[in-house]
């Protein structure tokens, strides 16, 4: 993936590519979608970048090669994304991972990258095929409920306003990509700004900001506070509002400043809101939304700890964040719920309170999971895991869950407070990647390396028994007539309809993969003799008549020649040893005239 990655030795490095027209073919359809798309080979190197993740970025294809395109990945991110793919292509496994990329317009988005090993038609490995999109609205919005229940949790805890504004800034400022945030609160006088939190911006320059005047003309944040009004200065190094701050703007290295005044329920300033960027700029519509939420946050977080009136805050907060939540006394009775709980699990407020939280008991879990879940929750006083509920119209969601116990001042548990998100949708796509890794992309059929696995354990099975497992190879005679007349969109369908009606004629206990091109492979297990396997080569033979019949309807003519092998053998013989034989009994069948099959001697 990168010029640092080491080259991987395979032994299938000479297997040939796909053809160029099925390249070509791919490359348009990746140049079509919405996707970022790119494509490695077996040195880890990528090798190939569609039309979208070019436009996205910016650059050229030579730019991006090899190592070029961690040029743009956000250094904060580049080594976990190195070591996600490395670990991955070791494995051969499909991978997930979230990164900021940096966009043409100089701004890092967040990528979802997921990527999947590719196989040749001969199951040799190729390399990967990564698929991206732009989440990065999605990223915000997480954070920004992260930042939510962070808040919530130190409001409970009567954390101190200052770490409670920390959080605050450092949060926006993962949010927005090179920006520095400040919050400075308003002295009792109304005359000063105080710093509340800057954990970004260097000492001196906060020490030089802390105290500074109220007044018109007096920076972004002085003047946003006399005026009550939002500032923005695009370039602090030119403006007569930053003359006396010049010194100080230059060593911390500002460009530009705007600054939100935060009003009370009043209608009183009493605290600003300033975000930093290095260069010179404005801000667009979104920064100036979300530093406005960011601001809504904070303006609660002050007031209610100057009136200590926490439980205000913990309210709003509560009942603002995007995760459902719901609080139990010590005993485990519902005693409150927020709005995304009725969301979420369909139970209004009145319907739950007063209830265990067994009302959302899926019966997924055994008792003792819940056991070691209260041991933990007991004696650390927090779990954290996943958690299958069910809603009240009875259907199941995968729920991410945190559980925190909250003690009082004299440290006994007083109340539990339950957070969770519904996770389904993630885990259904973690299934899909995990399925796709194992099984042919076009006909669902498990894939070579899933066959090759599932004989290496029926032959260990067929070893402690006194019964014959058969290894069957079947080709499609005439297939390549039907994608040179009728396409290869005709040919595509008609192995999705082989796939399915062969593995029909199997047995529940058998298996049936797609090994390549328009070949399968399968397993016939428990039979007492190799007459057994008859009956199913012959509805074999018959199921690919009924599949001319429907599909070709006289264009084209195709029939299945099948190899057969058996296990055990006078002499050992090896798990590739059986498919080679069921190979050349195939090949024996067609030159008796195809449409039959023939047995390995």
């Amino acid at each position: 993936m990168t010029e640092s990655l080491p080259p991987q030795n395979d032994a299938k490095t000479s297997s040939p590519e796909p053809p160029r027209g099925d390249e070509e073919r791919f490359r348009a359809l990746a140049d079509a979608g919405q996707a970022l798309i790119w494509t490695s080979g077996l040195d880890m190197q990528c090798d190939w970048f569609n039309r979208v993740w070019l436009a996205f970025t910016g650059r050229t294809m030579d730019q991006e090669r090899g190592a070029g395109w961690t040029e743009g990945v956000h250094p904060a991110d580049l080594d976990d994304c190195i070591a996600i793919y490395t670990e991955a292509f070791e494995r051969r496994q499909p991978f997930s991972m979230d990164y900021r990329l940096r966009h043409h317009s100089g701004e890092f988005r967040w990528i979802q990258d997921d990527g999947q090993p590719r196989y040749g038609a001969d199951g040799a490995f190729l390399g990967y095929i990564g698929h991206c999109l732009d989440v990065t609205r999605r990223k915000e919005a997480e954070l920004t409920n992260r930042v939510h229940s962070q808040v919530l949790e130190q409001v409970l805890e009567h954390a101190p306003l200052r770490d409670i504004l920390r959080t605050i800034a450092e949060g926006i400022e993962r949010l927005l990509s090179n920006r520095r945030a400040a919050i400075q609160l308003v002295d009792e006088e109304n005359q000063l700004l105080l710093l509340g939190a800057a954990p970004s911006l260097p000492m001196e320059y906060n020490i030089t900001c802390d105290g500074l005047a109220i007044a018109e003309g007096v920076g972004s944040c002085g003047t946003a506070a006399a005026t009550l009004q939002r500032v923005i200065i695009d370039d602090v190094t030119t403006h007569p509002f930053w003359e006396t701050l010049a010194n100080a703007v230059r060593e911390a290295g500002i460009g530009a400043c705007w600054s939100e005044p935060i009003l009370d329920s009043q209608g009183q300033v009493i605290a600003t809101f300033a975000t930093y960027r290095d260069d010179p700029g404005s801000p667009d519509e979104h920064e100036i939304q979300t530093v406005q939420a960011f601001s809504n946050l904070t303006r609660l977080a002050i007031e209610q700890t100057r009136q200590q009136g926490r439980l205000v805050l913990s309210d709003t907060v509560f009942r603002a964040a995007g995760d459902a939540i719901f609080v139990t006394d010590a005993d485990g009775i519902i005693l409150e719920t927020n709005p995304a709980f009725t969301l979420l699990t369909g139970y209004t407020a009145g319907e739950a309170v007063g209830q265990n939280p067994g009302l959302l008991r899926s019966d997924q879990h055994d008792q003792p999971f819940f056991t070691q879940l209260w041991e933990m929750l007991l004696a650390t006083g927090q779990w954290e895991g996943e958690l299958w509920n069910r809603r009240k119209d009875g259907s199941l969601f995968a729920a991410q869950t945190t559980i925190r116990a909250v003690p009082d001042t004299s440290g006994q548990t007083r109340h539990f407070v339950v957070v969770f998100s519904d996770i389904t949708e993630r885990k259904a796509l973690q299934a899909q990647l995990e399925h796709n890794a194992s099984h042919d992309l076009l006909t669902g059929l498990p894939n070579r390396a899933v066959f090759q696995d599932r004989l290496h354990q029926a032959m260990a099975m067929t070893d402690r028994s006194d019964g014959l497992l058969a290894v069957i190879y079947l080709d499609l005679d005439g297939f390549k007539q039907v994608n040179d007349l009728l396409g290869h969109s005709a040919g595509d369908a008609l192995l999705v309809q082989a796939g399915t009606r062969f593995n029909a004629c199997l047995r529940q206990q058998d298996t049936l993969a797609r090994i390549g091109g328009d070949e399968f492979a399968g397993i016939l297990l428990d039979l007492k003799t190799p007459a057994d396997a008859q009956p199913v080569l012959e509805r074999i033979l018959g199921a690919c008549k009924g599949l001319c019949d429907s599909n070709l309807h006289g264009e084209a003519s195709i029939s299945v020649s099948i190899g057969v092998s058996f296990y055990p053998q006078s002499t050992p013989v090896e798990p590739d040893g059986l498919l080679r034989q069921a190979d050349h009994a195939m090949y024996q069948a067609k030159q008796a005239g195809r449409n039959r099959y023939c047995f390995h001697r």
